[in-house]
């Protein structure tokens, strides 16, 4: 909304930072890159803002394949991250964002760690579902949008339950 656009980013970036640290006692990581794939096409980086520097192009819908993923993980290890596994966020068939953990300690990511990657995925999906959907749009009014803050902490305690129950 108009004149709300610190307040927006600022909720991102501490919506960013409660999921880092939510996440990284069990799924560790130096790095998390966070995109959403608006309806209307494309991905948008949420964060890290100093991401965008770096121009990473990102596998986008409508099909995002098992090699895309694992390319775009070639790519990150190649950077310096001898660690690195992404995450499609899916909201039913759609998917609505990505996740991108990378670490600089080798062979973190096994099967076991990308079940919780996959579950925090799951955990965000209704979130990043509805964030797709009003991506660019103008504010539905009161009754129909979200509030940003809500849907926020919401997500990071269902990421944080995601994390300590996937043992």
């Amino acid at each position: 909304r108009a004149g709300e656009e610190t307040t927006d980013a600022e909720t991102l970036e501490t919506w960013y930072l409660a999921l880092s640290n939510a996440v990284s006692g069990e799924l560790p990581h130096d790095l998390l890159g966070v995109w959403l794939y608006p309806a209307s096409g494309g991905a948008e980086l949420i964060a890290p803002a100093a991401l965008a520097a770096d121009q990473l192009a990102v596998p986008t819908p409508p099909g995002i394949s098992t090699q895309q993923l694992q390319l775009l993980e070639e790519i990150i290890r190649d950077a310096g991250y001898p660690s690195a596994m992404a995450v499609v966020i899916r909201s039913g068939d759609q998917p609505t964002g990505l996740l991108l953990f990378a670490a600089l300690r080798g062979e973190l990511y096994d099967e076991r760690v990308r079940a919780m990657g996959e579950g925090i995925a799951a955990h965000l999906a209704p979130m990043f579902g509805r964030l797709a959907r009003r991506w660019g749009l103008p504010d539905a009014g009161p009754a129909e949008s979200m509030n940003p803050s809500a849907a926020a902490l919401s997500a990071v305690a269902t990421a944080i339950s995601a994390a300590d129950t996937a043992h």
